[in-house]
């Protein structure tokens, strides 16, 4: 996705311009405009823009202002300057910023588009290219990566409350941040990869590029294909930065770079509060919980990114666990595990089949919760004993798993429809673990039926919240910003859920509800033509009158009379 920001005191310009770039189908484009200086500062300040068009001379803020706060927080932003008139007293000042193009607003439409165009190629040239680091330079960062991850883990763990600064010092480790500051965590998912292998360079030389004027950051992997951020804010005491905002909108710029150059689908899911250090582990915690209780609406083949809130009741949850979890595979009735000696199951490895059953409940994966299952009913079969301490703690641990996820999505009426639940409460009334264990199986089944019932039902309501939305607040500035900020979910999954779901483009959609209310006015008041622009969103009046023309082949007023026509007659 490319981000285009507009910005022209003259609307007309604005949505002459907005229909250009339309034309553009090689690329998601999102169009964020505003016609007024000091709130595309704010734009700027909170918004990673690829490409700015900018009215030179425009009243309280210019163009070039707004172009030296891109220069600085942006660099790499590709600035268009807009103008009236050939005044060329403005292009010294435009032709400080390198690659920077001039643009008469007389210039022709294909000028125009041309012009966008080959910016936005420019733009996704860019990011297909490895600006690869020197070899000596990312020995230098994998190095400092490798110190931070051992800091990091203990962080994680929640081994390190207190006296940090000692730990570092006195294993000789070398780490950027600072303790006294908060810091932002972010969890990245990596659902499907074409390597098994995490590259650790090509992250952290992504992630720089993006983000390193603005942030100090690093990464640990908790577990195979998923990696905590941690992103502490750079002193930058001139600047007004919104660092949250900066954050939350690069999510989209880094997902488009795995998709593309990794051939990765990522989930990145963003902790909103910035948290101390003492407070990493648990919020670490609720940003995993939370995640994977939502993780139910992305396909394993999409990539998304979210806003996490902080939650005031959070259920009781599996604490942090470095166990690696078994790959994704299809269950096979001949596993070959080492039942020998059988008298215990390891604690570790105990700890790691339970964490990964409970993860694959949360995220769908029913193969590898099934697997899972039949490693743990293996043991208990070998045992036999139903009386067996070890074995008894395996079964109501998984019990528990259960009990929380049917807790959590509220599912004890719907389960009771097809299979009575008190055999897990009464594991007495088993014969033996066989039994107890194919009942597990058929429970584990009926989730995951429900579960796939659900989740189409939940992008329906996901998709139900956005049209009520837009259909609220048609007279506002709509967007795809906008309405991603308001379900919290990152803009290029929106726009692709949307269309997939709707068969329309989110501006298609907001366009025709637009003019579906237009035209009931029409119809239903005396509201002159500027108001009803004015009311449904198009600002000017001009602007109203090309688009309903557009989609309805008559101007606003010949509409209104065709409609009164039969009443008059």
């Amino acid at each position: 996705m490319i981000k285009i920001l507009l910005v022209d005191d003259e609307y007309h310009v604005i949505s002459y311009i907005t229909n250009l770039l339309q034309h553009i189908d090689f690329c998601e484009i999102n169009t964020i405009t505003t016609t007024s200086g000091p709130e595309a500062l704010q734009i700027v300040a909170s918004s990673h823009i690829d490409i700015a068009f900018l009215d030179i001379n425009m009243p309280r803020v210019s163009g070039l202002q707004i172009a030296d706060k891109l220069h600085n927080q942006w660099p790499d932003c590709q600035l268009i300057f807009l103008t009236a008139y050939e005044v060329f007293d403005y292009i010294y000042e435009a032709n400080r910023y390198p690659g920077a193009i001039y643009l008469l607003k007389a210039e022709s439409d294909a000028k125009i588009l041309d012009v966008a165009v080959s910016c936005c190629h420019a733009i996704l040239q860019k990011r297909e290219e490895k600006s690869y680091l020197s070899d000596i330079q990312k020995k230098e960062k994998l190095l400092l990566l490798l110190q931070e991850q051992q800091f990091l883990r203990e962080v994680v763990h929640g081994d390190l409350t207190k006296d940090m600064e000692c730990f570092v010092k006195n294993s000789s480790l070398e780490i950027h941040f600072s303790f006294e500051k908060e810091v932002y965590l972010m969890l990245m998912h990596i659902r499907r990869s074409p390597s098994s292998i995490c590259d650790s360079s090509f992250y952290l030389e992504r992630m720089e590029h993006l983000l390193g004027n603005l942030f100090l950051f690093s990464f640990v992997e908790t577990e195979k294909g998923v990696l905590l951020w941690i992103f502490q804010e750079r002193d930058y005491p001139e600047k007004e930065v919104s660092y949250f905002n900066c954050l939350k909108d690069t999510m989209d710029s880094f997902l488009d770079i795995c998709t593309e150059i990794k051939h990765q689908a990522l989930s990145l899911c963003l902790y909103r509060e910035k948290v101390a250090w003492d407070e990493v582990s648990r919020s670490y915690q609720l940003l995993y919980d939370a995640y994977y209780e939502e993780s139910s609406l992305l396909s394993i083949h999409s990539s998304a990114a979210r806003v996490i809130e902080r939650n005031t009741n959070p259920s009781p949850r599996f604490p942090f666990s470095n166990t690696v979890a078994g790959p994704d595979t299809a269950m096979t009735e001949n596993i070959n595990i080492d039942t020998s000696p059988v008298t215990r199951l390891p604690s570790a490895a105990l700890s790691g089949r339970l964490f990964s059953m409970k993860q694959a409940l949360y995220q769908g994966k029913r193969d590898l919760f099934l697997t899972e299952l039949q490693h743990c009913r293996q043991y208990c079969t070998v045992i036999k004993n139903m009386h067996h301490v070890g074995t008894i703690k395996i079964y109501f641990s998984i019990v528990l798993i259960y009990l929380e996820y049917i807790e959590h999505y509220k599912l004890v009426p719907r389960i009771a429809m097809e299979i009575a639940m008190y055999p897990l409460y009464f594991i007495n009334d088993f014969p033996d673990w066989e039994h107890a264990f194919l009942y597990l199986r058929q429970l584990g089944e009926i989730l995951f039926r429900i579960a796939n019932e659900n989740n189409s039902n939940k992008t329906r309501q996901l998709i139900a919240s956005i049209q009520n939305y837009i259909q609220s607040h048609l007279s506002e500035d709509l967007n795809l910003t906008v309405i991603a900020d308001y379900v919290n979910y990152n803009e290029s999954h929106i726009s692709r859920l949307f269309k997939r779901y709707t068969g329309y483009n989110l501006s298609e959609y907001i366009t025709s509800c637009r003019i579906e209310y237009a035209k009931s006015l029409l119809a239903q008041t005396e509201d002159t033509v500027q108001f009803i622009s004015q009311k449904t969103g198009f600002h000017t009046s001009q602007y109203f009158s090309s688009t309903f023309r557009k989609n309805t082949g008559l101007s606003p007023n010949e509409y209104r009379m065709q409609k009164r026509r039969p009443q008059q007659s």
